[in-house]
């Protein structure tokens, strides 16, 4: 009975920890500062593989839904 408890409590403590997790990058990646930095990784990466140069203005929107 004992490990049976402290297993539920463990699963339990896991699918906290995911569920607050997957929330918080949710929060975060509707951001400006967000999608400020993630503009600059696209851009940056793609001039990696370009033979040009990317410019991307500014992104916005929700980034989740198309």
């Amino acid at each position: 009975m004992r490990v049976a408890r402290r297993l539920l409590h463990a699963l339990l403590l896991v699918v906290t920890l995911i569920v607050g997790a997957t929330a918080a990058a949710i929060i975060v990646s509707q951001t400006a500062w967000f999608k400020n930095w993630l503009r600059g990784y696209i851009v940056s990466e793609a001039n990696n593989y370009l033979n040009g140069q990317l410019s991307i203005e500014r992104l916005g929107g929700n980034l989740f839904l198309a």
